[in-house]
This record gives C-alpha cells, sequence and structure tokens, in this order.
C-alpha cells in the first residue's frame, strides 16, 4: 500500500529526477570516512647532493594513499620535490631522490579537528623508495611503521566513459597541505583514455597523488594535475582546464612489468579485500 503522500502546493508536481539520479545511499558518507582513514598529508624535504637545500628548499606538499598494508603511493612529482618551471620539473639525482623518498613524512587522521588541537597526530615516517615511473607520474613508497588500517580498494580494469553515461568522481586530498578535504560536487569524468581520466572534479597543489575514486570508494585513478583544453562546456560554461589522473590500471600493468614484487605484494593484498583470487587482480 503507497504512503499517503499530501499533494504539492498549487502550479508545482511531485518530485522529480533532473536529468539523472544523483542520489547515494546514506552508507555512501560511512565509507567515504572509512576510506579517508587511508589517505595521509605528505612533507617531502628536497635534497641536493646528500644534503637538504638551503633556502627556498622547504618541503613540499603532497597527498598520499594505502594500497596495501604498509605499501603508500603517490606521485613521482610529488617525491621529485622540485618547482614546476617552464622547462617543467628540474631532474633529482637517483641518490638524493631516495633520499627525499626516506626523509618523507606522512600525517594521517590530518583533518580539520587534528589541526586545531595542541597535540598534532603522529607522523609516519617511510622506510624506502620502492617502484616509480615518471611519465605514468606514480611512486610507491614502504612505510617504516604502517599504521593499522585497512588500504584502499582499486579498480582491477581501466574507468571507461560515454557522453551518454556520465561517471562522477570523488577526491580525498590535501590541498596547499592543509587538513584533508574531500570533492564531491562538480565532479563527473569528461574523458577517459587506456592512459588518463580527465574530470572537473576540484583539486589544487598539495592534492598531487590524491586517489580518485568511483561512488563505491574504489580508486580508478592517480591524480597528477591539470591540463588546459579548448572548447570544454561544463555546466554552461566554457572551462580552459581539466583535472587528470593516471589509470589506476596501467600503473598496476607496469608494476606487474617492471616491479613483479610489489605488483603481487598489492595484488594480494587487494585480494583479500576485495574477495578475490591473486590473479584475478590487474
Amino acid at each position: 500500500m503507497s504512503p499517503d503522500v499530501p499533494e504539492p502546493p498549487a502550479g508545482e508536481t511531485k518530485e522529480e529526477i533532473i536529468f539523472r539520479d544523483d542520489t547515494v545511499p546514506f552508507e555512501f558518507l560511512l565509507a567515504g570516512e572509512a576510506a579517508g582513514r587511508a589517505v595521509a598529508r605528505l612533507k617531502v624535504t628536497p635534497y641536493e647532493a646528500g644534503a637538504p637545500l638551503g633556502p627556498g628548499g622547504y618541503p613540499h606538499a603532497g597527498t598520499g594513499w594505502l594500497v596495501a598494508p604498509g605499501l603508500l603511493v603517490t606521485n613521482h612529482h610529488v617525491v621529485n620535490a622540485r618547482t614546476r618551471t617552464a622547462a617543467g620539473r628540474a631532474p633529482v639525482d637517483p641518490a638524493d631522490l631516495a633520499l627525499q623518498a626516506r626523509n618523507t613524512r606522512c600525517r594521517f587522521d590530518y583533518g580539520a579537528d587534528a589541526a586545531a588541537a595542541a597535540t598534532p597526530p603522529d607522523e609516519v615516517a617511510v622506510a624506502e623508495l620502492l617502484a616509480w615511473d615518471e611519465d605514468l607520474d606514480y611512486a610507491v613508497l614502504r612505510l617504516a611503521d604502517g599504521p593499522p588500517r585497512d588500504p584502499l580498494r582499486i579498480a582491477a580494469a581501466p574507468l571507461a566513459v560515454t557522453p551518454q553515461e556520465p561517471v562522477p568522481v570523488n577526491i580525498i586530498q590535501h590541498p596547499g597541505g592543509e587538513p584533508k578535504r574531500v570533492a564531491l560536487r562538480n565532479n563527473l569524468v569528461y574523458e577517459a583514455d587506456a592512459k588518463d581520466v580527465r574530470y572537473f572534479t576540484d583539486t589544487r597543489g598539495g592534492s598531487s597523488g590524491s586517489p580518485v575514486l568511483t561512488d563505491d570508494w574504489t580508486v580508478v585513478a592517480l591524480h597528477r594535475g591539470t591540463r588546459r583544453v579548448e572548447d570544454i562546456v561544463y555546466q554552461g560554461k566554457t572551462t580552459a582546464f581539466v583535472n587528470v589522473g593516471t589509470q589506476i590500471s596501467t600503473i598496476m600493468q607496469h608494476l606487474a612489468e617492471h616491479s613483479p614484487a610489489v605488483h603481487r605484494e598489492i595484488a594480494d593484498a587487494q585480494a583479500l579485500l576485495g574477495g578475490r583470487r591473486p590473479a584475478e587482480v590487474v
């Protein structure tokens, strides 16, 4: 038997879905909070010739997240810790890159409440840089003392989108090195290919390395920056930029080819999360 719903005021009709149903289950909020526990603010001190850089060598901020117990993913350019110029980011000597990774500090549970607390959350040290690629812009770090919490679940296949079926994505991030924020609005994917996912979700400096997540909080891409575009209209306005991330499935394929031990550690952890056999994790 249908509930007795009052009639709307004169001139109005009963509620309708506008374009498409953008509602999500209430449990979406609870699952998002759990996902956020795997995301950390990173501070990376730049080194040169084995020593911290002098004036101007302040720590670079970024975001990272757990992909397996004790393994954290971020961008290569976050660990590279060099400011972008017109010519791009300066290359860092491999020995200095390893030093920068080992001196990275990860702060989990860094939200607005933690920022206002008299005692900030403890920072987690990094033991080593395990794998990286400059083109795909990823780096995998092993934590010296990983926090006891679940990693994020990652997608086994590339995200595919069509103009008829837009996909919303959400980004948990530390913009500007500030307390954790989540982008939930204006968040549709513009397009995706074998390597990249491009989306309108808001980010800014310090968001590099954030997980790009679908509404079930599965990571589909690693956020890395923005790209200038032309003739793109979103919500009735022309935009000059879209944000871009690397497909996580492409990163996993690269790890399988170049760092098989790291790939296997991640795949085994992901199999436990999703109830899949290790062979089913790309």
